[in-house]
């Protein structure tokens, strides 16, 4: 029997009217000669592509595949010496989302190295590839280029959006990881799925450890274990390596358990149009979160992100991840009163439940590897590292039958109630 604390009550706020006022100013780096210079081995920055112009010199980079047939109106520049040569990694996040139809909106990275009489030429990488846009649907997007030592980079961020970014530059031959394995506190008989995401020169190679030791066949960016007992209780990592370097991951440990302490919500405060709530609970643990306005009818909070937002396409969720002993959460005030409340969540079938998570990470890692957009859906020879019977190897336990769907559908199971509900 599950069991629930802390009933939080609010009350719808008054509507406000808001007014966003635009600064009709370009950035400061719109045109080539007013650049910003960048230092260092490892830099954050962040840009705006908002009021941007797109100058006629700009026009040199016309014709290359990613921005065949593109509207392009809005360009931003940095430039970067390296101190020796080395592997550059760039990083791309969107900070505030502009204007993304699927059509017609072309966002991109292009890096030079060679400048004509007064303007930089024909670049070495430009990112996405194989013209497609650069979608903030797909997590992680980023390239990697050899740079060469004291030889000047341009930096080039070009579109249509009007979005702000933040740029991640690595410098560093090792592969980089962007995202680490993950800790988790799992029921006995469940499943795990632990992933990583690195980026560097490809092909990259993986191999997963338990208590110190290789995991025979564990050489994929992910590693799923069904059937968990206290024989699983420990630290994981997984060593990524290149034909340039080797990165270990930050140590993830899984703790098998019988029981569960049940969370607790407490309400931090109000804004214009929902309530900030904070979950407390067990660290590495799943959480479902359900709401009702009259009490003894309880539905599912689905406003929660299940992954990463996108185009014309809102995935949302009742579950939460809770990767400390406290997690933030944010209801849309759509009511008179509302009533609130947490459980610790399980998935009906957990066997079932991990393949599905299987499917979605290798969905993503397709499309941010191949530059594909939101609506492209991998064949099976793409997905598990071309491993052309993984639907047997990944069988539902009740005989279901799985569909990979499009990368911004989650894929699904026939079998009614097995969903997949656990957030990216």
């Amino acid at each position: 029997m599950r069991s629930f604390k802390s009933l939080i009550v609010f009350l719808p706020l008054t509507s406000r009217l808001l007014v966003e006022l635009v600064n009709a100013t370009p950035p400061v780096n719109d045109e080539f000669t007013n650049r910003i210079v960048l230092s260092g081995n490892s830099i954050t920055f962040t840009g705006t592509l908002a009021e941007a112009t797109y100058h006629v010199s700009d026009d040199e980079v016309d014709g290359y595949p990613i921005y065949a047939n593109r509207p392009l109106t809005e360009s931003v520049w940095w430039e970067w010496t390296p101190s020796q040569s080395t592997v550059a990694t760039l990083q791309l996040k969107v900070m505030k989302p502009g204007v993304w139809p699927y059509y017609g909106v072309i966002d991109g990275l292009a890096v030079y190295a060679n400048v004509g009489p007064t303007f930089p030429t024909n670049p070495f990488v430009y990112y996405p590839f194989a013209g497609f846009f650069f979608d903030p649907g797909i997590p992680w997007p980023s390239c990697s280029f050899y740079a060469t030592n004291g030889v000047t980079h341009y930096i080039q961020i070009l579109g249509s959006s009007g979005s702000a970014f933040q740029i991640n530059l690595q410098a560093t031959n090792d592969p980089v990881i962007y995202e680490q394995p993950k800790s988790q506190l799992i029921q006995t008989n469940g499943s795990a799925l632990l992933t990583v995401v690195a980026k560097g020169i490809r092909p990259l190679s993986y191999q997963w450890f338990f208590g110190g030791m290789p995991i025979a066949g564990a050489t994929n960016g992910m590693l799923a274990l069904d059937g968990l007992g206290v024989q699983n209780n420990g630290g994981y990592f997984v060593v990524v390596s290149n034909i340039t370097g080797v990165t270990t991951s930050s140590l993830a440990t899984l703790a098998i358990t019988d029981s569960a302490q049940s969370p607790w919500l407490t309400a931090d405060s109000f804004a214009v149009s929902n309530l900030v709530l904070s979950l407390h609970g067990e660290a590495g643990r799943h959480f479902r979160i359900e709401s009702c306005t009259e009490l003894g009818f309880w539905s599912q909070e689905n406003s929660l992100p299940l992954g990463p937002p996108s185009p014309g396409h809102t995935n949302l969720t009742s579950v939460i991840f809770n990767s400390t002993s406290s997690s933030k959460i944010r209801i849309p005030a759509e009511s008179g009163r509302k009533f609130v409340r947490a459980s610790v969540y399980e998935p009906i079938s957990p066997v079932c439940n991990n393949t599905l998570k299987q499917i979605r990470f290798s969905k993503e890692k397709w499309a941010w590897e191949k530059s594909k957009t939101g609506t492209d859906s991998p064949t099976d020879n793409q997905l598990f590292d071309g491993m052309l019977m993984w639907r047997r190897v990944h069988a539902c336990p009740e005989g279901g039958a799985y569909h990979v769907e499009p990368l911004y559908t989650v894929p699904r199971c026939t079998v009614p109630g097995h969903i997949l509900e656990e957030p990216r």
